[in-house]
């Protein structure tokens, strides 16, 4: 299945010309002049019966959906349905316009999704900008790369969380399983940047390893003055071990800004157990003994007096207590925060971390999947 959209505008019209041209098929003009969809296989399976005209914006869209390929001329099918197994991929990249007169404006190509099978009416504003795209450029600002097949794959990320109803409760996003270090601190929610605070070791497609002693991350948000979702009542923070600890009370992220002792925090390894705060007085917390302390965790709350634990989408612990203000002070990732300062570092390899609004047992659950398709796609499990 695909999509390919664009608006066009003839300044003259010849037989001939070339809107989309690829190694399976074409969309071309023909004698009318009308539009026509040219399979290389089996020839002309679609011919428009719209007369162009120049200095007229047209809306063309060519779409696929199991193997019924269909032409729209400004939102009205062109011609009927017809079977075709031929695409746009193949020995060499798709071209847009050569020849053509004119103008070509908002191409649009779509993989594995027909954007319309029946009328529709077109588009009056410029698509939106994807935030996989926005993510590289900050990437790249900050003197990292991005290869295309990454960006696709953080792009059908993003778009599975959105599908999920999840990308909007998320404040940050951070894969440090990633090409590089500078793509790792890049947030896929705003853009914003971590710090990596003591030459924390990096390694491609798994991400960053404390040494239990001094490395760790700064995620640069504090819950007071970067929060949107993360609220008293609502909130989540998460992280991705790909590692067990090997000492003991190690911090893999949280936060106390020593002001009466709110907490929020995900501890490998306290006293034997996976040890968890969010939101929550000092003093207060809850241990649990998942199957295993490595994978996706989850510190949750979803009430004044409701919390949860989660590991790789299912439910260890729900200690349920009251919760407290919220900590004015960053967020550190294989360290603990204590109102700025670093302790409870931790050895362990993380390779994403979260902050944000609360995820019930269907967005955990769904957050883990979404994310195991990722990491095991760049190998990081």
């Amino acid at each position: 299945d695909y999509s390919i959209d664009c608006w066009v505008r003839f300044g003259g019209i010849s037989t001939g010309d070339l809107l989309v041209a690829g190694w399976g098929a074409q969309l071309d003009v023909v004698a009318g002049p009308v539009l026509r969809i040219f399979d290389f296989t089996v020839g002309a399976i679609i011919t428009g019966g719209t007369t162009l005209a120049t200095d007229t914006w047209y809306h063309v869209a060519v779409t696929r959906s199991g193997g019924t390929t269909r032409l729209f001329l400004d939102g009205v099918q062109e011609g009927s349905d017809a079977a075709s197994s031929g695409d746009y991929t193949g020995g060499g990249p798709v071209t847009f316009g050569f020849p053509l007169e004119g103008w070509l404006e908002e191409i649009r190509i779509l993989k594995g999704e027909a954007a319309c099978t029946a009328n529709f009416t077109p588009p009056t504003a410029p698509y939106p900008y994807h935030e996989a795209q926005a993510w590289k450029n900050v990437v790249v600002a900050n003197g990292g790369t991005v290869t295309d097949d990454r960006l696709l794959l953080v792009a059908e990320l993003i778009d599975g969380l959105k599908a999920d109803g999840i990308w909007d409760k998320l404040d940050r996003l951070w894969l440090f399983a990633a090409e590089n270090e500078e793509s790792a601190l890049v947030d896929l929610v705003t853009g914003a940047v971590a710090t990596n605070e003591s030459a924390t070791q990096f390694d491609v497609d798994v991400g960053f390893t404390g040494d239990g002693a001094a490395d760790y991350i700064n995620s640069n948000y504090n819950p007071v003055s970067n929060g949107v979702n993360y609220t008293q009542n609502s909130a989540h923070i998460s992280v991705w071990s790909l590692s067990v600890s090997v000492g003991d009370s190690n911090c893999l992220i949280g936060s106390t800004d020593g002001a009466g002792g709110h907490e929020s925090n995900i501890f490998d390894t306290f006293s034997g157990d996976l040890y968890f705060r969010i939101n929550d007085a000092s003093g207060s917390g809850a241990a649990g003994a998942p199957p295993d302390q490595s994978g996706h965790l989850i510190a949750n709350r979803s009430g004044s007096s409701a919390s949860q634990g989660y590991r790789n989408g299912s439910l260890f612990a729900s200690p349920n207590q009251s919760s407290d203000t919220l900590q004015n002070t960053d967020m550190f990732v294989l360290a603990f925060s204590a109102a700025g300062t670093p302790s409870g570092f931790a050895d362990n390899q993380v390779a994403m971390a979260s902050m944000g609004g609360s995820l019930d047992a269907t967005d955990a659950s769904n957050f883990y999947n979404r994310l195991l398709t990722y990491m095991q796609a760049v190998g990081a499990v």
